[in-house]
């Protein structure tokens, strides 16, 4: 196993072989005589997962929406609306039960035999979101039974105003392992701020009714996750939107910023420089664990402000940050009208904006399950690079930079890369989150 991608000996690296368990061979896709990316910490080195590893599938059952958020990129686009075909939806099912053998044992790169049925078969996560309401799509618990009929992980994001009594005991009977809802507030006020329709009461009600409904018939899951997007006018509400987890017993809490598809979002972010690096200077931090009292946690942050680079207990802080969240999670995104992305972000064309930068975002589709399968998609050569590239890091550094034209657009940046290139992605740096 060649453990850097210019493993040569004019560069002085050399060639070991690691011996690891079959089924963690197929877990994250590692195959003899390929090259993988790894990342040097000061106890040793983490190894990533094959970018040709599958394991998520983003679904965009509709980009409709019953609301009309001020933070959607709604705001920002004119795209015909629509929902997609349940018999489109099996067609994606049938392809990934296809890709489901794609790990184990060598491959020559050719169709069938990346696809040997005596591979160790993968086991995926269907995740219903993308920039609609899943809960609107007729087929929605079809669609969930389907996937969980083979044996696979199906969850989904809501914004919980459509998750009456009968929706939870439908989702409940069709095996959804997690359902993520999006609270923007934990008070009426906050959330009528965001989401534009004060649901807050009735949601937080939906989601008492669907943690009774669990209790009462001994299901495992749903579990529940919330996720934030944390602004100027709404991070007050944290604390109290953790007490609303833990009196729903929410499992996760998924904290994200704004995205800036408009202007007047521009005062509402929590970051002010587009960068990587949180700190202002090469100096290390290292903190023990301490108790996060109020008056610690402030001494803390403004210490680690001072820092390039801090760690806790050991535990370095930097060390999800910098690579595609879409490839961590091992994804690709299939948009309602069956278009395939490598991430729900580049469903659209959109406008956002990078520190104060208009930056156009165009849409980014490597083919359309209507006419192409999955594994097709999957193997091609381009989208194979891009992969690659998102994990070695390689596209030029605009969230840090941002000074010339090029970051205006994911068309092309200086170092040669075309569409898409992500130098500029918010996901990418950590600053944007999707669950």
């Amino acid at each position: 196993m060649l453990l850097d991608p210019e493993c040569t000996e004019e560069k002085g690296r050399i060639k070991i072989n690691i011996s690891v368990p079959a089924d963690v061979a197929s877990r994250y896709g590692f195959r003899e005589n390929e090259q993988y990316n790894i990342r040097e910490y000061t106890d040793g080195i983490f190894l990533r997962q094959s970018p040709d590893v599958l394991k998520r599938i983003y679904i965009e059952a509709t980009n409709k929406c019953n609301l009309n958020c001020k933070t959607c990129i709604r705001n920002v686009w004119g795209e015909d609306m629509g929902l997609m075909d349940f018999s489109l939806f099996e067609k994606i099912v049938a392809d990934a039960e296809r890709l489901s053998e794609i790990h184990n044992e060598n491959y020559d790169n050719t169709l069938m035999d990346y696809l040997n049925p005596e591979r160790i078969k993968q086991r995926f996560t269907f995740f219903f979101g993308g920039w609609g309401e899943p809960l609107m799509h007729p087929d929605i618990i079809r669609m969930i039974k389907k996937v969980k009929k083979r044996g696979w992980r199906a969850e989904l994001i809501t914004s919980g105003t459509l998750l009456s009594e009968e929706m939870s005991r439908n989702l409940i009977d069709a095996g959804l392992d997690f359902i993520w809802v999006s609270l923007d507030g934990a008070t009426p006020e906050s959330y009528k701020n965001v989401r534009l329709g004060n649901m807050l009461p009735g949601i937080l009600e939906n989601l008492k009714g669907l943690r009774k409904l669990k209790a009462f018939n001994l299901a495992p899951g749903p579990q529940i996750g919330i996720a934030f997007v944390a602004m100027q006018n709404n991070i007050n509400e944290l604390p109290g939107l953790i007490d609303i987890c833990r009196r729903i017993d929410a499992k996760n809490l998924s904290v994200s910023n704004v995205l800036p598809f408009t202007e007047d979002l521009l005062p509402e972010r929590l970051y002010k420089l587009s960068s990587g690096n949180w700190g202002k200077g090469d100096l290390r931090i290292d903190f023990p664990r301490m108790d996060a009292t109020p008056e610690i946690a402030d001494l803390v942050q403004k210490a680690a402000s001072a820092g390039g680079w801090y760690s806790i207990a050991g535990n370095e802080l930097d060390h999800r940050i910098g690579v595609c969240p879409f490839i961590k999670k091992a994804s690709l995104s299939i948009r309602w009208d069956g278009k395939i992305s490598p991430c729900t972000p580049l469903f659209y064309d959109s406008e956002s904006y990078l520190e104060n930068t208009l930056r156009k975002s165009k849409a980014c589709h490597f083919g359309d399950v209507n006419h192409d399968s999955l594994a097709a998609v999957w193997l091609k050569d381009e989208y194979r690079a891009l992969r690659r590239k998102l994990q070695f890091e390689e596209f030029s550094p605009c969230t840090v930079c941002n000074s010339c034209e090029m970051a205006e657009s994911n068309e092309e940046d200086c170092f040669g890369d075309t569409h898409p290139a992500c130098g500029g992605c918010l996901w990418q740096q950590g600053f944007i989150q999707c669950p």
